[in-house]
């Protein structure tokens, strides 16, 4: 029989998923289905002791009083569901740990972080004091996407100066250059994702709305959907190209525009 363990004790898988194994034994102790309302009780507080003479059936209000009384009683420092190590009575372990050393009371701005990751190991070299903030900066945010992210098509990359257009990057790397105020990279086919040199073509803000305009009453694009509009230019890419080559060869004179 598979199982697995975590804070929450020892899971079984069953027919339709993972079931705890001590909610199981208790359904046989009573011959009956658990309800919401019924909690396991481990009389010796050891979650993944599921001896039947060490499991009790409580209700929430009586699991609740039960537990009250032997933390009260035991005192004995125990791992809530993050991981994190909580001494009855007191509060979290690291916090207190940390408010000895800095010989005051955290702020409510302030978090403890453990520089090793491990929420348990508590010695006070793997403590830091740090702001709430700059805890969830970066990869310590739950929502980091590894430095990318997308918006209009475009794929936007972490550098020491923030984010950036890819397709920046690579055009300002084909030019040895950084881009000018009144400089944008222009996509040869069409698709915004599709950042490879060959696709892409550096001129002024004034030449890109033109060609666009000359471009879209030539293949009456203002009408069609994005999709269409889209699938369109990629399937004519060839003759965009060829129109892209006209245009620029009003500035070949200018170095600021390769071809």
């Amino acid at each position: 029989m598979e199982k697995r363990v975590d804070c929450y004790g020892v899971w079984i898988r069953v027919k339709n998923g993972w079931m705890l194994e001590h909610r199981m034994l208790g359904e046989q102790l009573l011959g009956r289905e658990l309800t919401k309302n019924d909690l396991i009780y481990h009389k010796n507080r050891d979650n993944t002791d599921n001896r039947l003479e060490n499991l009790e059936v409580l209700n929430r209000s009586e699991y609740g009083k039960r537990v009250q009384a032997d933390i009260g009683h035991l005192g004995k420092p125990y791992l809530d569901k993050d991981g994190y190590v909580i001494i009855p009575g007191k509060g979290y372990e690291h916090r207190i740990i940390m408010e000895q050393a800095i010989q005051r009371k955290l702020e409510p701005s302030e978090i403890v972080v453990h520089k090793n990751g491990n929420r348990a190991d508590n010695q006070l070299e793997n403590l830091e004091v740090t702001s709430r903030a700059e805890a969830n900066r970066g990869t310590n945010n739950p929502r980091w996407k590894k430095g990318t992210y997308w918006r209009n098509g475009y794929r936007y990359i972490l550098t020491e100066e923030g984010y950036r257009g890819e397709h920046c990057i690579v055009a300002e790397h084909m030019i040895g250059r950084r881009l000018e105020k009144d400089e944008v990279v222009h996509h040869i086919n069409g698709d915004r994702a599709d950042n490879r040199p060959e696709n892409l073509r550096v001129m002024t803000r004034a030449l890109h709305r033109s060609l666009h305009r000359r471009l879209e009453r030539a293949l009456h694009l203002q009408t069609m959907g994005e999709q269409a509009r889209k699938k369109l230019i990629q399937q004519l890419a060839v003759d965009y190209r060829a129109e892209l080559e006209v245009a620029l060869t009003e500035t070949q004179a200018d170095p600021c525009f390769p071809t």
